[in-house]
């Protein structure tokens, strides 16, 4: 597990799509899983989980099947990168199942607050299963995850994995300007920068970039 000291006590842990899925299966309740996904999967803040309601989600006008999901304008003292920005962000089919089998199971109408908690108490519930997670696996490090590497994680994985383009990730991620959400990635190291052009060579880019490219300059005979 990879993490970064941002001061004395605190950290940015950047979880692995597996170390995820650990701490989501360790969520000891289902606000507790569907505050993790809508953090790692939608890329919501906390600030924005506990306002999230059944009537945000919204049908695309150009592909019906598929969601998004409307984030409010909002005031937050903790980002003052995405300060009063309403934004929709793309809201994945397994999510919003989910949150219509939250919201049936619960007994929560569709213009009322899906999670019902305080900020401070999901952020208590994130950390509850993060423990969890230390404990199944043994890995101490998993105690270090908040609810903020959530969104982080969203943000590495849209990048990395899903090689969503950085203007699609600003727009629905709610991050005014590359550098704020550079911000929320680690420096590449030597051993990431080398792995990420050996997924180049070995989708054979660099043969098809040696066709099209100048040939080889010949001596004169």
């Amino acid at each position: 597990m990879e993490k970064e000291e941002l001061s004395r006590g605190q950290y940015r842990v950047y979880l692995d799509r597996y170390e995820y899925r650990t701490l989501l299966n360790n969520a000891p309740d289902p606000t507790t899983a569907l505050a993790i996904r809508l953090g790692g999967e939608v890329g919501l803040k906390v600030s924005e989980i506990v306002n999230v309601q059944l009537q945000h989600a919204e049908r695309s006008d150009v592909a019906p099947d598929k969601y998004f999901l409307f984030i409010p304008t909002e005031e937050d003292e903790d980002d003052q990168y995405a300060r009063g920005r309403p934004r929709r962000a793309y809201l994945p089919r397994s999510v919003h199942e989910f949150m219509q089998e939250y919201a049936e199971a619960n007994d929560v109408s569709h213009n009322e607050d899906l999670i019902q908690y305080a900020m401070r108490s999901i952020q208590n519930f994130v950390k509850d299963a993060a423990k969890a997670a230390a404990e199944e696996t043994g890995k101490e490090d998993f105690e270090l995850v908040s609810s903020l590497d959530l969104r982080i994680f969203f943000a590495r994985q849209a990048i990395s994995r899903w090689r969503i383009h950085p203007r699609v990730l600003l727009e629905i991620g709610g991050w005014n300007d590359m550098q704020s959400l550079r911000e929320q990635l680690e420096e590449p190291t030597e051993t990431k920068i080398i792995r990420e052009f050996e997924r180049v060579e070995f989708q054979g880019l660099d043969e098809w970039m040696t066709d099209v490219g100048p040939r080889p300059m010949q001596d004169r005979d």
